[in-house]
């Protein structure tokens, strides 16, 4: 009997699976940047899709076979998710050709694109870590006030020496 074992992690990728896939983040990445992308047929069909922003590609997942990669990307400023993502996805055919001119692999992986929301996790974790400082900081400012406010009552029930404050 097979046992689903959630907590062994995936299979590390190889030296090559790495390699590759960063060559192929390196070109695509340098082809977005040179602007070569042609405009892209809108789906609906009513004329061309292009996009100004910036898109960065933050990681390239290639997979074991190296016949298939998924891109991140994240347009700049994270403004027009969708759009960038509908854009980039019009133009893979362009973009898996320009990869043949540049890298020498047998199979040219068939490119799949991906928003990267890594960037949107890390600044929900640190929102979420920045309202538990601050509850944790209020929550020591209550007790303080609580403390010295005690500590107030506490001084006028304690018998004061008064020997020990005069001198003969």
């Amino acid at each position: 009997m097979s046992r689903l074992d959630l907590f062994t992690p995936a299979k590390a990728s190889s030296h090559r699976q790495k390699k590759v896939s960063e060559e192929i983040r390196h070109h695509l990445a340098d082809a977005l940047i040179r602007g070569d992308l042609p405009p892209a047929r809108h789906p609906s069909g009513s004329g061309f899709l292009t996009f100004s922003t910036p898109i960065t590609i933050t990681k390239v997942d290639a997979s074991p076979d190296l016949k298939h990669a998924t891109v991140y990307i994240v347009p700049l400023g994270g403004v027009d998710q969708e759009r960038a993502l509908t854009f980039i996805r019009l133009q893979r055919w362009y973009l898996r050709k320009y990869l043949g001119t540049k890298i020498q692999l047998r199979h040219i992986p068939d490119l799949h694109f991906s928003l990267d929301q890594s960037f949107d996790s890390a600044e929900r974790i640190h929102k979420m870590m920045a309202n538990v400082l601050s509850v944790d900081t209020q929550k020591q400012k209550e007790h303080a006030q609580s403390d010295n406010d005690h500590s107030d009552n506490g001084d006028m029930n304690m018998p004061v020496n008064d020997d020990a404050s005069s001198d003969d």
